[in-house]
């Protein structure tokens, strides 16, 4: 296929090819034969209008025909051959169709970066042997104890002392003048031992009784701003835990556990799990990070635009669904697009660097995934998203199965690409008593090979929506000529 290519400027192409008559003659035969047998030309009985006639009065027929099955393929395999991805659908420039000449078309496009595939083996990792303490099992069960524990009002000669519950209300004073923020609330329930309020004000309510008004001066942490707080006690409410014993966790309905071994045994089980999950999660993070960094690449101002705006919508659509019961408040300000662009640009450029890379991978290593991996567990996806395809209108339940096959298949491939690299990486472990959550003490490391199998919690960078075509078929030219082929 003779063809010529011309850069633009760093991104824009255009891309002018011609198309043979014999690659396309059968295609607009086809569109003649039917025309003649069903075509109505004024002037012409059925069958007898010429074939140049039939061609210019049914132009829209044939254009279409030599869209959808010749110039799209044609012009996909020659993407592929010259190694370049459009960002979005090419403009057709220019289209000329004579029949029995060369099919003339010139198109423009935005084409994502080239750059090779990097050497991604050894890449140097940390990760943590997980381990279960007793002191994290007992701090399990005394959130248990706490969910169980009855809620009484106080006498009101009760001294205040730390795990009691209280209403106040307060005020913070800066040289006279209130202090704006969170520290300034007309009415706030809170337990006194969780960090929930100034460590001056905290100390200063031990040993006060209900009704009791007072001052406090004090330093805000985040500011090193010094103030004096006027506080007043409105109730004080005692928290009765109950003893931890078998019935304590008779009362806690722990399906198969009864006693409190079994308790033990059941939540080292889940730290455990979860444990492992965060590990794998720390180790997907830092591929990430290092394939973000892999290469230096550079993407079309309307491509980072359309990964920003996915961002956008996809945080806003959280928050608003985060905070849907929360009548009382308003997000409508911050989740303004101007005030988001900004905190997501450098995110979409690292997420459109990392998704090319794995890109790179996937071809590199021929990694698949197969239609049965993508149903596995469907249903429990969809659960999981509260979604009952009994309820669900047909054509809606189709649309939101190809959504969640399509997110279930990146996942799926973004997990093989992650594991394949911990294969050949040299990891770093290091042994820690602490919760992984709140970090590491390095007290003792050593270097060895993972078994990373299983399927944890997986850290993935989604696929751009709408930057790439999903196959090099499906590359339609926008805006197809409206105008009559050339005789």
């Amino acid at each position: 296929m003779q063809h010529t290519i011309e850069e633009v400027n760093d991104f824009t192409k255009k891309l002018s090819f011609d198309i043979m008559p014999d690659q396309y003659a059968e295609v607009v035969n086809e569109v003649v034969r039917d025309a003649s047998v069903n075509g109505r030309i004024k002037g012409f009985r059925p069958g007898k209008a010429p074939r140049n006639v039939l061609i210019k009065h049914f132009s829209k027929y044939v254009n279409d025909a030599l869209f959808r099955r010749v110039i799209n393929p044609c012009m996909a395999e020659l993407l592929e051959k010259l190694e370049l991805s459009p960002s979005s659908n090419p403009i057709l420039e220019e289209f000329s169709f004579k029949d029995g000449e060369p099919l003339h078309c010139v198109v423009t496009f935005e084409a994502l970066p080239k750059f090779d595939c990097p050497d991604v083996d050894n890449m140097e990792l940390t990760s943590f042997i997980p381990t279960v303490t007793d002191d994290m099992i007992d701090a399990q069960i005394e959130v248990a104890r706490n969910n169980l524990a009855n809620i009484t009002d106080a006498e009101p000669d009760h001294e205040i002392a730390m795990g009691d519950c209280l209403d106040i209300q307060y005020l913070a004073y800066n040289k006279g003048e209130a202090v704006p923020g969170k520290d300034n609330l007309a009415r706030q329930r809170v337990e006194l031992g969780t960090d929930n309020l100034l460590k001056e004000l905290e100390t200063a309510l031990i040993g006060r009784k209900v009704g009791d008004a007072f001052s406090v001066d004090a330093v805000r942490p985040e500011t090193k701003e010094e103030v004096t707080i006027d506080a007043e006690i409105l109730s004080v409410n005692l928290k009765i835990l109950p003893e931890v014993n078998d019935d304590m966790v008779k009362d806690l309905d722990f399906p198969g556990v009864s006693t409190l071994d079994e308790l033990r045994t059941h939540i080292s089980g889940l730290l455990l799990e979860h444990q492992k999950n965060v590990i794998q999660n720390h180790l997907d993070s830092q591929i990430v990070d290092n394939l973000s960094k892999a290469v230096n690449v550079q993407f079309p101002k309307s491509v980072v635009d359309m990964e920003i705006d996915r961002l956008i919508t996809n945080f806003r659509d959280d928050v608003q669904r985060r905070h849907q019961q929360e009548a009382s408040l308003s997000l409508d300000g911050w989740l303004k697009d101007e005030n988001l662009r900004s905190e997501f640009e450098d995110r979409a450029k690292k997420g459109l660097t990392v998704w090319s890379v794995v890109d790179k991978l996937v071809k590199k290593w021929d990694i698949v995934v197969s239609d049965e991996e993508v149903e596995k567990d469907l249903d429990k996806i969809l659960a999981r998203y509260g979604i009952d395809p009994s309820q669900t209108p047909e054509a809606e339940m189709a649309r939101i199965t190809k959504n969640i096959k399509n997110m279930r298949r990146n996942d799926l491939i973004n997990r093989k690409v992650y594991d394949r690299i911990s294969s050949t990486a040299k990891i770093t472990f290091v042994e820690s008593n602490r919760s992984l959550q709140y970090g590491l003490d390095a007290e003792s490391e050593t270097t060895l090979q993972p078994d990373l199998a299983g399927e944890p919690t997986i850290l993935h960078v989604d696929s751009p929506s709408q930057v790439v075509n999903d196959s090099a078929e499906e590359a339609t030219p926008s805006s197809p000529p409206d105008q009559e082929p050339t005789e």
